[in-house]
């Protein structure tokens, strides 16, 4: 039976709804990664803790399984949350604790200072986000029949 992934959240949100950093919008994330940490966000709610699978998370966000782990890893790499394997009672690393970082501070000094701010290992300045490109998809080439002429 897979434990559930536990998700902390370092500053608390109101109740019964859910603020997001307008930085968020100036990072270049993916539109999978804005869901779901607005997904994880919400889930962790008032207390700040809540235990959610990668299956229900990806059955909540409309997502693939897979496309929950890669956008973990893009949430990750841009600094918005920590990733540790946790361990079930039996040894196996069955779960993830997922802490989202705190980073109020950056939103507010990247608007109301107009200066550059450092979010995970990079930085942003207003007026010149650059995206934040760590998810990369392979095409799959449609192979054309060798008799086929082009």
């Amino acid at each position: 039976m897979p434990i559930d992934d536990e998700i902390r959240e370092q500053t608390p949100d109101r109740r019964y709804f859910t603020i997001l950093p307008n930085l968020l919008d100036d990072m270049g994330l993916s539109p999978h990664a804005i869901r779901l940490y607005l997904r994880l966000k919400r889930r962790a709610g008032e207390d700040g803790i809540c235990f959610e699978n990668t299956e229900n998370l990806a059955e909540g966000c409309n997502m693939s399984p897979a496309t929950i782990s890669r956008t973990k890893a893009e949430l990750e790499i841009a600094g918005l949350i920590t990733i540790k394997k946790r361990k079930s009672p039996h040894g196996h690393f069955p779960g993830h604790v997922i802490t989202i970082i705190d980073i109020w501070k950056s939103n507010i000094e990247f608007y109301d200072n107009k200066s550059p701010v450092s979010v995970g290992n990079r930085t942003y300045s207003p007026g010149s986000t650059r995206p934040v490109s760590v998810v990369t998809y392979k095409k799959n080439p449609i192979k054309k029949n060798p008799r086929e002429k082009e």
